[in-house]
């Protein structure tokens, strides 16, 4: 029993972690736009940064970061950060910036051989610089 709950407990704490790295990636992205002199980011290296804020015990190779910048629509935009559309970079002020996180969790690995739980969480921001 102690085990279950452990092991729901970590599970609710990587929840949390990547409901907060996908925050903090389109934090660090919309002040890292097109107007920021020396930034020039591209959606790799936002994704490299959400992965490098990981605490020990989050595996990051069971772990999935898309970011993509663009015009603000109805859908997430579809765009390198770092890239351009129409001569228009997507990562322009104005223009929203859509971090998604996917890790695979393992409930007590090594302990039971229950399927991983796929947790998935986004978050979209309006880029400021």
């Amino acid at each position: 029993m102690a085990l279950g709950i452990l092991g729901f407990g970590v599970a609710i704490f990587s929840y949390s972690f990547i409901s907060h790295a996908a925050r903090e990636g389109t934090r660090y992205a919309m002040v890292h736009g097109a107007n920021c002199s020396s930034c020039n980011l591209t959606s790799a290296q936002i994704a490299s940064y959400v992965t490098g804020i990981a605490p020990p015990g989050i595996s990051t190779s069971a772990m999935t970061v898309d970011v993509y910048c663009g015009a603000p629509s109805s859908t997430p935009p579809t765009g390198d950060c770092g890239g351009t559309t129409s001569g228009t970079p997507n990562d322009n002020p104005g223009n929203v910036v859509y971090v998604k996180v996917i890790y695979s969790y393992s409930f007590l690995k090594g302990f039971l051989h229950i399927n991983s739980i796929s947790m998935t969480t986004a978050s979209e921001r309006v880029i400021w610089q």
